[in-house]
């Protein structure tokens, strides 16, 4: 046996106990810290496409609009208005 009886009595169960928890306890905080973290970056990513995305819808809707004038008036000197 490698550890005797005598062996195991000296050991600070306790105080072996209590940094075991605090180590569990790190790695949870961490893990949760980390992960917050990571969401709000998924969040300012999603803000940062759906801007991109009305302002592109902005844009398209701006040449629709230019074009569409355009070719009402191309469609009305043609009918003679």
């Amino acid at each position: 046996m490698l550890l005797g009886d005598k062996t195991l009595k000296q050991i600070p169960w306790i105080q072996l106990s209590f940094e075991a928890f605090l180590v569990v306890l790190s790695v949870l905080l961490a893990l949760a810290l980390d992960s917050r973290h990571q969401s709000n970056i998924n969040e300012d990513m999603a803000e940062q496409a759906i801007r991109n995305f009305r302002t592109e819808v902005q844009t398209n809707q701006a040449k629709v609009d230019r074009r569409l004038q355009y070719h009402q008036s191309l469609s009305d000197s043609l009918r003679g208005k």
